[in-house]
């Protein structure tokens, strides 16, 4: 269940509602942040979110339950490919979060914000989703040549459901979770080994 503050309980009884999605992705040694804002929001506690990112698209909030299949997509538009050595690096088993944040469309200061400006306590958002990034890639649109970037984040047992194969080595681990040492014993006889994971 989602508590909602008094401030966006507000601006939700109103005719007139504006918001903007926040989106964070952490990264190994590095967070990512973006918003659809048309500038920039530094939101104490977190950071500064960046609006020339590209950030296009962020699915809706819906429900879910935990044994579903469905995809959760964010899309970024990125004719240059800047997103691609972001992509290289690799992003899967990131953790993003995606949050809704509101406008002040009452006329008077509300939650440290003025008429029209944003409202960027955490409390005064709501999570649309938090879970794992499972793909990462590029589309391109046929009709206009439009290039988008998309990342595929998971429902809370899609990655436990997947098809795909991941190519993982000792390496790959310990620079994705330098905790994680379950992979140091796989290639110590230089031997090929295949395992199962998920649903078959």
């Amino acid at each position: 269940m989602r508590i909602l503050s008094n401030n966006v309980k507000l601006l939700l009884s109103n005719d007139n509602v504006s918001l903007f999605y926040l989106v964070k992705i952490d990264a190994p040694g590095q967070t990512f942040l973006f918003t659809t804002a048309a500038t920039d929001l530094n939101v104490p506690g977190i950071g500064n979110f960046e609006s020339g990112g590209g950030l296009l698209i962020v699915d809706a909030p819906r429900l879910s339950s935990s044994v579903d299949r469905a995809i959760y997509k964010i899309t970024f538009i990125d004719p240059e490919f800047t997103k691609r050595t972001l992509f290289e690096a690799g992003l899967t088993g990131a953790i993003a979060t995606v949050m809704v944040g509101f406008f002040n469309t009452t006329n008077a200061l509300l939650g440290g914000a003025l008429p029209d400006e944003p409202l960027l306590s955490t409390t005064d958002m709501i999570v649309a989703y938090s879970g794992s990034i499972d793909t990462q890639g590029y589309s391109i649109d046929p009709n206009n040549g439009t290039v988008f970037a998309v990342l595929d984040c998971a429902s809370p047992m899609t990655t436990l459901e997947m098809s795909k194969v991941f190519f993982t080595s000792k390496e790959f681990m310990s620079r994705t979770v330098p905790a994680d040492t379950c992979f140091d014993q796989v290639s110590v006889n230089a031997q090929k080994v295949t395992y199962l994971w998920g649903k078959v």
